[in-house]
């Protein structure tokens, strides 16, 4: 994916843009582990990438739909808090909630 005059080539252990088939919607999942010692500073990272990528995005391959994916717990514990869930819903993030322990999907939430 080209993004600001580069080629984007993400491969960050576990935080990864994935390219899938969700049934006929194509679809790129951001994996965000927010393990920094600060929710809101991973949060403003991730808000980053995401736009940017969703920009490339748009410019390069319009039919795609990116997603946004957390751990439940992180969530549960920061993005259903009021200040973020109006960020989420602003900014359009469209997120995957899934359970790392058994790596299941729990939410898809659409903007």
């Amino acid at each position: 994916m080209r993004t600001l005059g580069t080629n984007a080539s993400i491969d960050l252990g576990a935080e990864q843009l994935i390219g899938a088939n969700n049934d006929s919607t194509i679809i790129a999942i951001e994996i965000k582990s927010f393990i920094g010692p600060s929710l809101v500073y991973d949060f403003h990272l991730a808000l980053g990438q995401y736009m940017n990528y969703k920009r490339a995005s748009l410019q390069n391959d319009p039919e795609r739909l990116l997603y946004l994916a957390v751990t439940n717990s992180v969530y549960e514990i920061f993005f259903l808090k009021p200040d973020v869930m109006d960020a989420v819903q602003t900014f359009q993030l469209n997120l995957i909630v899934f359970d790392d322990a058994t790596e299941k999907i729990v939410h898809w939430l659409i903007q």
